[in-house]
């Protein structure tokens, strides 16, 4: 006789299982999230299994060559280590409406021009939108590139196996379903065997797999958390939509390295590579403004020029407001309180904000003596030189500490003309002797308060009638 189906009740959120249905889940105590599963008993039991084993020496293990592929994108490649990796399977994952879609397909433009067989699936768009979002991105578009817009994960799989291409993408994960379960799109256990039947395909045929996946800013979406460990390389695109600026992380990857970054910028006509950071800080060339520095970040192995911003204001409220965009808040709040401390600012009385431009964010404590140069240069209303680039950290009682990667910091330095240096005096001994960048090593933040008034330009007729 056939096995009669079982059901059980699953968690959507985070799959847990249970026997009968209940209002709330015992384990991430959300309501109304146990739906129904039927799961079908096998008809062999766990005795008619037969194992075989195979033991191997390490040695004799053969390590395939891992076959890259050029995305098209030298950012895109600088992340990925070279390019997309045949039998790879890869999630591309973001906010809706950063830009995932437009990065995979113009990825795949490059792609089919190289006549590589591509197979776009569609779950949330229709074919002629994914075409119209095309023709915006390039004028010819490549014969060889195939679309299908399909809900369904049997019909998805099968035409894999079919036309068994050399690029396949699924955008997005979340909007497919199998008819084996009965939950809806998006459910925790239909995002997992979905997954898991499109990698076996995929894998079955040694082709480039990409998978497309929505979060949100605060996270609660466990679809694409619970892929980690199925993928073999976890990209991730962010930005603020409100600007242009795009940039995109290597958080995992089994074929090269890790935290990698690479920069875009969306416009009309699709995404545009950032070779390096010039369009992230102002004209070097005009006039310096007061609260402005220009500094360095690492983002990966990548240094990049930036420039941050401060504003210091008397404060109108009982309570003064501290804004900080882009840099550790925890970081910025020891500096305001150095430098009320050691120099009596009163900086305890004004309104300080801080932001690094063009939404870029670090957590280093590099940019600690930046910060102070650029609150001093918006209290005292005084401007610095925009050929200067300061960095050092900063200790509680004013030493200015060293700092790591000084090589990359420099390499940014070169490609954005950089005159002059404001760095740790600590690390003096790591500084190459043949460098067009001129060093100004100090050893304190009173030796940096010291610098800053050589160097910070004076003040305008137009700026002390303001300050006072």
């Amino acid at each position: 006789m056939p096995s009669k189906a079982k059901t059980t009740f699953e968690c959507t959120e985070c799959g847990t299982q249970y026997v009968r249905w209940q209002g709330q889940c015992d384990q991430c105590s959300e309501w109304n999230t146990l739906e129904p599963v039927a799961v079908i008993p096998s008809k062999k039991s766990s005795t008619d299994i037969a194992f075989e084993f195979k033991v191997t020496k390490l040695n004799d293990v053969k390590e395939p060559e891992a076959i890259r592929f050029p995305s098209g994108f030298g950012e895109l490649d600088r992340v990925l280590g070279n390019g997309w990796v045949h039998g790879s399977v890869n999630l591309v994952c973001g906010e809706p409406g950063i830009g995932k879609s437009t990065l995979v397909l113009q990825s795949l433009l490059s792609c089919a021009e190289t006549k590589q067989k591509t197979l776009y699936f569609t779950a949330e768009e229709s074919a002629i939108q994914i075409k119209q979002r095309a023709k915006r991105l390039t004028e010819n578009i490549p014969t060889d590139l195939y679309i299908s817009a399909v809900t369904e994960m049997e019909a998805i799989i099968e035409m894999i196996m079919t036309e068994k291409p050399a690029i396949v993408v699924l955008d997005s994960i979340q909007m497919v379903m199998s008819h084996k379960l009965t939950s809806m799109p998006g459910a925790l256990n239909q995002v997992r065997l979905c997954a898991s039947m499109f990698i076996k395909a995929v894998k079955e045929i040694g082709a480039i797999g990409i998978l497309v996946g929505h979060i949100t800013k605060d996270g609660q979406l466990a679809g694409p958390k619970m892929l980690e460990h199925m993928v073999d390389v976890i990209l991730f695109f962010e930005g603020e939509r409100s600007m242009s600026i795009r940039m995109l992380r290597s958080i995992k990857n089994r074929y090269g390295t890790t935290n990698e970054t690479g920069l875009f910028r969306m416009k009309s006509s699709g995404l545009e590579e950032l070779t390096n950071s010039q369009n992230l800080i102002s004209d070097i060339n005009k006039a310096p403004l007061s609260g402005a520095v220009i500094t360095s970040i690492l983002s990966g192995t990548r240094g990049m020029l930036v420039e941050l911003q401060s504003l210091v204001v008397q404060g109108g409220y009982q309570q003064v407001k501290r804004t900080f965009v882009g840099v550790d808040s925890h970081r910025s709040h020891l500096m305001i309180a150095i430098l009320d401390k050691f120099f009596q600012l009163k900086l305890t009385t004004k309104d300080i904000f801080v932001s690094l431009v063009g939404g870029l964010k670090t957590q280093l404590p590099d940019i600690d003596l930046s910060i102070c140069f650029s609150i001093w240069s918006s209290h005292f209303l005084r401007p610095l030189p925009k050929q200067l680039c300061i960095l050092g950290e900063v200790g509680l009682t004013g030493e200015v500490l060293p700092i790591a990667h000084l090589d990359r910091y420099l390499s940014a330095m070169d490609l954005m003309g950089v005159d002059s240096c404001i760095l740790p005096k600590l690390n003096e001994s790591e500084w190459p002797k043949e460098r067009k960048v001129t060093p100004i090593f100090v050893d304190s933040i009173f030796d940096a308060y010291q610098i800053f008034n050589t160097i910070a330009l004076k003040k305008t007729n137009k700026l002390e009638n303001q300050q006072q």
